[in-house]
């Protein structure tokens, strides 16, 4: 999951992993959930999987 995450963003996909995190809502205290920050010299994203390491989404920040 961490080291394909820069290739589910195609503009990142050259670029690397800054920082994964493990978090959950706050609010409505959702399930935990896996947050890997990608980035390369001219941007940022983010890729998130579920618990069970479905993708939740990959975007450019």
């Amino acid at each position: 999951m961490i080291a394909g995450a820069p290739g589910l963003i195609p503009p990142l996909a050259r670029g690397w992993v800054h920082s994964v995190h493990i978090q959950r809502g706050i609010v409505d205290c959702d399930a935990p959930y896996i947050s890997i920050d990608v980035e390369d010299d001219r941007a940022n994203g983010n890729v998130e999987y579920d618990a069970r390491g479905k993708l939740r989404r990959a975007e450019v920040k």
